[in-house]
């Protein structure tokens, strides 16, 4: 079962606690709870850092996210079904997504709810996977304080093109992630970002043919390469 001889008193110990603080999202916290033990990356040897990392995580989020506690509980709980953390990266992956809840609540104003609906969705798709997680979570984490209430359009668009780079096997490298970066910090704020988003999309679909079908990823240039100097005057154009 889930709860052991080994593990339960921990366990037991933050269910008690949960409601203390989860209030009337508490069965929201049990279900990511639930959720975390079933992932498998808990052992007889680790159980109590990851258990004592994840209240945390619990915790912390009705602090920030306030009335919207229940859709950032329901994000983490998706987060966890994608199988994305390991006895070895959970730590940093819990801290990174709270971040982006965090950004999220503090700049999506009226539109949080939205916004976490729209994380939940993108998480819901498979286009974030152990290769390019850490990547994609740097530009989700980037999103917030330029974009404002338009946050869930802009999680949207990213959406897009991360199914056009699947669509043109396109796999991101660090190089195409500041490149990414620098156009949302540069090329303006609001609904600009979105705008930003798709016009990459766009010229990935547009530029790239289609690959061959068995043919591995080409990281050699990356999408780096195809957004040049020399062409990104023709993004902002479009």
């Amino acid at each position: 079962g889930l709860i052991t001889e080994t593990n339960q008193e921990h366990i037991f110990t933050i269910l008690k606690d949960i409601p203390r603080y989860a209030k009337d999202d508490t069965w929201q916290a049990y279900h990511s709870l639930i959720t975390l033990l079933k992932t498998g990356i808990l052992t007889e040897t680790n159980y109590k850092k990851i258990l004592e990392d994840f209240s945390v995580i619990l915790k912390e989020i009705p602090q920030y996210a306030r009335i919207y506690t229940s859709n950032a509980y329901y994000s983490l709980t998706i987060l966890l079904k994608t199988g994305l953390l390991t006895e070895t990266n959970y730590k940093k992956i819990l801290e990174d997504f709270s971040a982006i809840l965090k950004e999220i609540h503090q700049y999506a104003g009226r539109y949080t709810s939205n916004a976490y609906d729209s994380l939940t969705d993108l998480l819901k798709t498979g286009l974030i996977t152990e290769t390019n997680q850490e990547h994609i979570f740097s530009i989700l984490k980037e999103i917030p304080k330029h974009a404002g209430e338009h946050i869930p359009a802009c999680f949207d668009s990213l959406k897009g093109l991360l199914q056009a780079l699947k669509q043109k096997n396109i796999t991101l490298n660090e190089i195409d992630v500041n490149t990414i970066l620098y156009m949302i910090q540069t090329q303006g704020k609001g609904e600009a970002v979105a705008k930003t988003l798709d016009s990459i999309k766009d010229f990935v679909l547009n530029a790239v043919k289609d690959p061959i079908p068995g043919e591995a990823p080409d990281t050699s240039s990356g999408l780096s390469a195809l957004l040049s100097p020399t062409r990104v005057p023709d993004l902002q154009e479009s």
